[in-house]
């Protein structure tokens, strides 16, 4: 994650998406796929 940290969500997301298929290596997917990112802005 700390790779994609200065991405945009949208960003992110996709990153991780490539990531996932990337590991899967041509394994066919067999379930659902959901993602979340959240931003966390420290408001001190």
């Amino acid at each position: 994650m700390t790779s994609h940290a200065s991405l945009s969500m949208r960003d992110i997301i996709e990153a991780l998406k490539a990531d996932t298929d990337q590991f899967r290596d041509g394994a066919e997917q067999n379930d659902d796929l959901t993602m979340l990112a959240f931003r966390i802005i420290n408001r001190q």
